[in-house]
């Protein structure tokens, strides 16, 4: 046997007793108590980062240490048209969507436009120590394996892929930010596990371009796009 059978014979076995749903949990928790410490410990300037750095680094290293291949993670922009198209696509259709159902829930009274620059100097902040780093995690790790362990293709439903690997990566996404709700069974935590269906359109989009940079770009859109309604109730 040669070394480079020994080493595809030694990924098989790695794969077969890993457990990717405790695998998961365990990486999750991790980067949960990361967070925690690094804005409990760390000042607002330092905290971003340091909890960035966390959701990126611990399934970077899961992999590293599985010795699974990072591009698995779609970590590399194959077809960067194909990406750009799809995340211009999901924009069109999805943020006036989001904004109609905001402007429903909280009505027009008192919103102002804030100014176009509210919307778009904060994409790139939302892009680097949100979209990017939480894509990496959700949409890189969590949800391959998972379609790895769970049976079925994805299907589309209303011309969105969806599937239980997705579904599933989504609701540890929701889980995410209700995990440092103070009043989680209240509104504000309800709201918080209504994150679970933009996590569907990311984990869509990851499925669709098989990088995700898709997700991670339609992600900071979506976060500087709801700061920006916000923004317009400010007195």
């Amino acid at each position: 046997m040669t070394e480079t059978d020994e080493h595809a014979s030694a990924q098989k076995e790695n794969a077969k007793s890993a457990d990717p749903i405790s695998e998961i949990l365990a990486a999750w928790a991790a980067a949960l108590s990361a967070t925690y410490l690094a804005w409990r410990f760390l000042g607002e300037q330092a905290a971003p980062f340091a909890s960035a750095f966390a959701w990126a680094a611990i399934p970077l290293a899961m992999h590293v240490f599985r010795r699974r291949p990072l591009a698995e993670m779609g970590l590399a922009l194959q077809r960067p048209g194909r990406t750009g198209l799809f995340v211009l696509l999901y924009g069109v259709i999805f943020l006036p969507l989001h904004a109609a159902g905001y402007f429903l829930f909280h009505g027009l009274t008192g919103w102002r436009f804030p100014g176009i620059d509210v919307l778009i100097v904060p994409i790139l902040g939302h892009f680097f120590f949100a979209g990017l780093p939480e894509e990496i995690f959700f949409r890189g790790y969590v949800q391959p394996l998972l379609a790895a362990r769970l049976e079925g293709p994805a299907r589309r439903i209303l011309g969105v892929p969806l599937s239980r690997a997705i579904a599933g990566a989504a609701a540890l996404f929701a889980l995410t930010h209700l995990a440092f709700e103070p009043q989680p069974f209240s509104l504000v935590g309800a709201g918080r596990l209504l994150t679970f269906f933009p996590g569907l359109l990311f984990g869509a989009l990851r499925e669709e371009t098989g990088d995700i940079v898709a997700p991670a770009l339609f992600h900071a859109l979506a976060n500087a796009s709801l700061g920006f309604l916000q923004a317009g109730y400010a007195p």
